[in-house]
């Protein structure tokens, strides 16, 4: 339909919707759109803090993050401390990182934890069959290795470029490569102390 207006050779800006109805001397139509595509993200990067909050309230609870964490607050019943650290955060990459490499960053993260749950579903359809589900996929071990495959093919085509990895590749392995030690870290942490307790 865009191309309609102008040529697809100009469509390749953060904003095409909107500079198409600029293009075509629809200023108020060019206006809405951006307004909406603004008011679109901005209850997206919300519902992310607000999901990532809850992510590290459950592993805080579960002794993979320190305890504040895990605080409530007393009224909304809602993780705070986690809300504020990460809305912080992202306030703060927000600020003085490019957009291109936030969201670049973000859609590889988008790929890496997608690998992962992918992964976990089937180790956990294996060690622990017996687990209620109120969802079960079916035909999990096609479907879970076919996401692990085209999340996996789709992250190495965004982190090399020209045959080189490209400095967001870098940041995101170094990332992966933390964390996973880290958990490790902490599970064998976790396990002398049980075993110090015993």
């Amino acid at each position: 339909m865009v191309t309609g207006i102008i040529s697809y050779k100009e469509l390749d800006n953060a904003q095409p919707l909107a500079y198409a109805l600029t293009k075509n001397s629809s200023n108020i139509g060019s206006a809405i759109v951006a307004t909406g595509g603004l008011c679109g993200m901005s209850t997206v990067i919300m519902m992310q803090l607000y999901g990532q909050s809850r992510i590290a309230y459950v592993m805080s609870r579960d002794g993979l993050y320190p305890h504040n964490f895990a605080k409530l607050h007393p009224k909304y019943d809602s993780p705070y401390f986690s809300l504020i650290f990460f809305a912080s955060i992202s306030a703060t990459l927000t600020a003085f990182v490019p957009y291109d490499n936030l969201a670049k960053l973000s859609s590889m993260g988008s790929l890496v934890h997608y690998s992962a749950i992918a992964i976990a579903v089937m180790l956990f359809r294996v060690t622990r069959p017996e687990a209620k589900r109120p969802f079960k996929c079916p035909a999990i071990f096609i479907v879970a290795p076919i996401a692990l495959f085209s999340s996996l093919f789709m992250l190495s085509k965004q982190i090399m470029r020209n045959g080189e990895l490209i400095i967001t590749g870098q940041l995101i392995i170094g990332w992966i490569s933390l964390v996973t030690i880290l958990y490790f870290l902490s599970r064998l942490i976790r396990k002398n102390h049980a075993k110090a307790i015993l």
